[in-house]
């Protein structure tokens, strides 16, 4: 499908932006401190957002509230999104990529992110749960590939021999690579048929982006990007600039890895005035000795900012 293939390159070369939930002191969605986020973003340069079952925590959050995420999101302006819906069995899976489509229209630049929902048992299983998700819906689908429990113990990640036969079915445009290793990530992606195949590569890094480009994974999903975009936009735009990654990525991901990636990145978001970020409950909050810590690390970006002119 033309639309499918062109939706798939518009975001191949887009940086994507994952949209964090942002509650009011009910733990219901704060639209207005999502507005406020979504704008700066888009100010900003960005144009594709995301909301995922990781930085969107759908896990914390009632249907509705992901429903008013999901509508927010959709409702400013960018060029592309990837819109989330939490893991359910197949027929539930299909009402609600329905009331999703009712809710955000048919355009061609949006299309639904699925997680599927049970342990890993066999490959079959999962193409029959996709394709008629896929069957089912008006826009197209790409898949969240998470690594996942199997049902006899350990963990299983998405073969790439899994991979392409999801990305056979023509409305099937993609995934969200979240393979456990970067080691076995180069390899998968390396046999994935990627012309058929949009791959976002995961985990917010810059650094995976390039070790994985070589196996043909067209973009990354962002983050530094979520407080500092043009940094990260500048390195969309020109992937050999080490410069960025050493003067942002390094410095951020060594400490913010360390405290946890989303708890320190929704204080780095308070702290900067982006967005409203009320922690819903349970949630882990940062210590005073870590809010200092990340204030200074929001300091030393700013000056990065100035230095490179972003």
């Amino acid at each position: 499908m033309a639309r499918n293939r062109k939706i798939a390159d518009k975001i191949g070369k887009s940086l994507v932006l994952p949209i964090p939930a942002m509650y009011d002191t009910y733990g219901s969605i704060n639209k207005l401190s999502v507005f406020h986020y979504l704008k700066f973003l888009k100010t900003s340069g960005v144009d594709c957002v995301m909301t995922t079952a990781g930085t969107s925590q759908f896990n914390m959050l009632a249907k509705k509230d992901i429903s008013a995420l999901n509508l927010a999101v959709s409702s400013d302006g960018f060029d592309s999104y990837i819109l989330g819906i939490p893991p359910a069995n197949t027929h539930k899976t299909v009402e609600q990529i329905k009331s999703l489509q009712k809710l955000i229209g048919k355009k061609s630049n949006k299309c639904v992110m699925l997680l599927y929902p049970e342990r890993y048992y066999d490959d079959e299983s999962i193409i029959t749960h996709f394709y008629k998700c896929a069957d089912a819906s008006e826009i197209p689908v790409i898949i969240h590939a998470m690594f996942m429990r199997q049902g006899n113990g350990g963990w299983y990640d998405y073969s790439a021999r899994l991979i392409n036969k999801l990305a056979r079915h023509p409305n099937i445009i993609g995934i969200k690579e979240e393979t456990s290793e970067l080691g076995k990530a180069y390899n998968i992606c390396n046999e994935i048929n990627t012309d058929n195949c949009l791959v976002i590569a995961a985990g917010g890094s810059m650094r995976r982006f390039n070790a994985l480009k070589p196996t043909g994974v067209q973009t990354w999903l962002s983050g530094v990007g979520n407080m500092f975009p043009k940094a990260e936009l500048a390195f969309r735009q020109d992937t050999s600039r080490i410069d960025i990654i050493k003067d942002f990525e390094n410095p951020m991901f060594g400490v913010f890895m360390k405290m946890g990636w989303h708890k320190a990145m929704r204080e780095a978001i308070r702290q900067l005035t982006l967005g409203c970020l009320i922690n819903g409950e349970p949630f882990a909050k940062v210590t005073n000795e870590e809010r200092t810590v990340i204030k200074k690390v929001l300091k030393e970006m700013k000056e990065q900012c100035r230095k490179h002119g972003f």
